[in-house]
């Protein structure tokens, strides 16, 4: 990983004083050569254009189109087509557009759409009609003074291209954060591999011009096989990593399945990888997934995991500790965002499907191998808590399975957004009534029953898991959402991108925890005695103390974004119980927290970020400040989101230029004694960005 520095001191101009004549241009180029694709059955076409005049005008992030501005500016651009029946597209599918002038780089894609326009019809009437056209969308807005050499904006420029194809986040609430239909079809990826091409982008020039560099060309990778001997560097980020697979199992035919999880695991042993780190390869994939349109990426993929078992890469218990590890994760994200609230109003559905297939292989291995699911006596704590885990898993799928038993939903899982982007078939766009009124579906969610339930050994794994509830971490289970929100974006105007980090909460609510109960009394009677009902019961309103409450009062949520605020839609007694550790140490790594020795806070570590939250959220402060909690959360720290600089942008994460204004600081001279404050706004300690680690080019880029 790179040495990353401050870029905040950087003079105008810094850049071009060091990138001169073509070399800014050569490096373009390079990051855009056709052997950093993967093209399958897919038709690309370069072109340099020195001088392109397009229509031009950004508004709140967004690109406009052309009909809707007169503005016009002039770029040098480098445009990558399709080609379809020996067409281009009417519009670069993946663009870099320099304006010199300005010192700007701007990313930009273009996706087939269905899209509404005006027409005269004649006799002063004007109508509107439905037709295809391409859609330009800014992907990413790169100002050259903010670097300080070419490799920094070569990094940037690869996590740009990066994320247009796979899209900038993992909450896709825009079509700008989507992925390009392509990637999501197994068609198109983009992984920049360190190969030897002629005349280094960053050194002194050895061609004529760029465009002599541009038209020079190798060839993109076309299969599978290359995607895999060829694409899997141990140059490329985690990230890329994930995405590969992903990339794999999409464009894999379900038959070859089987041959591609030997040659990825063969090619995953040979950069010194193991089983063990294949699987959290796996569960980085699917925290970033995007299963819309849904495609038969979940069926492949499970036929992936079961053949790594059978060659022996990985172990039928890691297997099934993976797939306990999505069900539960599934269980927290449907119960925070439902199927009948959000989604749409259960319009886009993919996670019920997932549930469905993940469940079925579940019950599978619960039916072959019952022992990897019961407790044994005198059983080691730490094996008996993982088989605690795997039975929770199965109680809180079979839950939600029966919360959504018989939800009307569209013929495919869809919103209006992913209908309106034009795929082939056999995919089919969804009548828009059965997006807009549940009343006009037809389709019923899980309609059959599951056969494995009446199965003995998955009935008497059932029933522990319901006996499991007398222990309060298994009671509380019940009512566990997570919930999302950027609290470093709160400024933000209706309407406009937010591209800040996106952190996650573990949250409780009682209510729902006694609902679930119930229901799982009434659904499966004589496993859940009338004496454990009550003690579970009993027991509820002392878990619902632990946490902050949330605030409904103190948080505005923006149309189109997620805040705490959504928590208020599902349940009004949610109490926030932690930040994920995940996206804590993602915010972390955004700023520079050393500068807190300076006021005597030396124990600075994970633990101190157990809770990040916006103080309006819990009542305790204005909108853009935050509270930081410990792990006994008792608040530690206070500080401004300082938006005097505005953003920066590095590779898709938005960050405040100015960075974080230290405002409290709370210590206690020893356990147990009262935590006292400390003013230290008067100091001006500011906790200063830093320069990549996590907002560079595709977090941690290895090259």
């Amino acid at each position: 990983m790179p040495h990353f520095r401050s870029l905040l001191a950087l003079a105008p101009g810094s850049l071009f004083q060091r990138i001169q004549g073509d070399c800014l241009r050569r490096l373009i180029a390079s990051v855009l050569r056709p052997e950093h694709f993967f093209a399958e059955n897919l038709r690309l076409e370069w072109l340099h254009l020195p001088e392109e005049t397009v229509a031009w005008e950004v508004y709140r992030g967004h690109l406009l189109d052309a009909k809707l501005t007169h503005e016009e500016r002039t770029f040098e651009s480098w445009n990558i087509f399709r080609v379809e029946q020996g067409n281009r597209s009417a519009e670069p599918i993946l663009s870099v557009k320099l304006d010199a002038d300005a010192r700007q780089l701007y990313v930009t894609r273009a996706i087939c759409c269905y899209v509404w326009e005006g027409y005269d019809a004649g006799n002063s009437v004007f109508l509107s009609r439905e037709v295809r056209k391409w859609v330009r969308e800014l992907v990413a807005a790169i100002s050259l003074d903010h670097f300080r050499d070419p490799a920094e904006v070569e990094d940037e420029l690869i996590g740009c291209l990066f994320h247009a194809v796979v899209g900038s986040s993992r909450l896709s609430l825009t079509s700008e954060e989507a992925p390009l239909s392509d990637f999501s079809l197994g068609q198109l990826a983009y992984f920049h591999r360190a190969v030897a091409t002629s005349g280094s982008p960053v050194s002194p020039p050895g061609r004529s011009s760029a465009a002599a560099d541009y038209s020079c060309l190798s060839e993109s990778l076309s299969n599978w096989p290359e995607l895999i001997a060829q694409g899997l560097q141990p140059c490329l980020s985690w990230a890329e990593q994930a995405r590969l697979l992903e990339c794999l199992l999409r464009a894999v035919a379900i038959n070859d399945v089987q041959a591609a999880a030997a040659r990825f695991a063969d090619r995953w042993r040979a950069l010194g990888r193991s089983g063990e780190e294949m699987l959290a390869l796996c569960r980085t994939l699917f925290n970033e997934v995007s299963l819309s349109p849904y495609t038969g990426f979940v069926e492949k993929f499970l036929l992936f995991l079961s053949e790594s078992v059978l060659a022996g890469y990985i172990s039928q218990a890691d297997r099934v500790d993976f797939l306990s590890h999505l069900l539960r994760q599934i269980g927290r994200h449907l119960t925070a965002y439902d199927l009948i609230t959000f989604h749409h109003r259960g319009a886009n559905y993919p996670d019920a499907l997932l549930l469905e297939a993940v469940l079925t292989n579940y019950l599978a291995v619960i039916e072959a191998q019952p022992e990897l699911f019961r407790t044994a006596p005198d059983e080691d704590p730490v094996a008996a808590r993982l088989r605690r885990l795997r039975r929770r898993a199965l109680r809180q799928a079979y839950l939600l399975r029966l919360l959504y038993e018989g939800l009307p939903v569209p013929d495919a899982p869809t919103s209006p957004g992913e209908n309106s982007r034009v795929l082939p078939p056999p995919y089919r766009r969804v009548p828009e009534e059965q997006i807009l009124v549940p009343s006009k579906r037809s389709r019923r969610l899980f309609s059959q029953p599951l056969p494995d339930l009446a199965d003995t050994s998955v009935q008497a794994v059932m029933a522990e898991a319901l006996a499991d509830l007398q222990a309060p971490s298994e009671l509380r289970e019940l009512g566990m959402a997570l919930f999302l929100d950027r609290p470093l974006g709160r400024s933000k105007s209706r309407g406009e991108i937010d591209q800040t980090v996106l952190l996650s909460y573990e949250a409780f609510s009682p209510s729902i925890a006694c609902r679930r109960l119930h229901l799982l009394a009434e659904r499966l009677p004589g496993m859940l005695s009338s004496a454990d009902l009550r003690s579970c019961e009993q027991s509820l309103p002392a878990l619902g103390q632990a946490g902050l409450p949330l605030c409904a009062a103190g948080h505005e949520q923006r149309p189109g974004s997620v805040s705490l605020a959504d928590a208020f839609r599902v349940a009004d007694d949610f109490r926030l119980l932690r930040t994920t550790r995940g996206s804590a140490h993602e915010f972390q790594a955004l700023f520079d927290f050393a500068v807190l020795e300076s006021l005597g806070c030396r124990e600075f570590g994970p633990d101190r970020l157990f809770l990040v939250v916006d103080a309006a959220a819990v009542g305790e402060g204005p909108p853009g400040t935050l509270l930081f909690y410990n792990r006994e959360l008792d608040p530690w720290l206070e500080a401004a989101v300082d938006l005097s600089a505005g953003y920066h942008t590095r590779a898709g994460r938005e960050f405040p230029a100015a960075g974080l204004r230290v405002l409290r600081l709370w210590t206690r001279d020893a356990p147990g004694q009262e935590l006292r404050e400390k003013m230290v706004s008067d100091r001006g300690v500011v906790l200063r960005p830093l320069s990549g680690r996590s907002h560079t080019s595709i977090p941690g880029r290895q090259g």
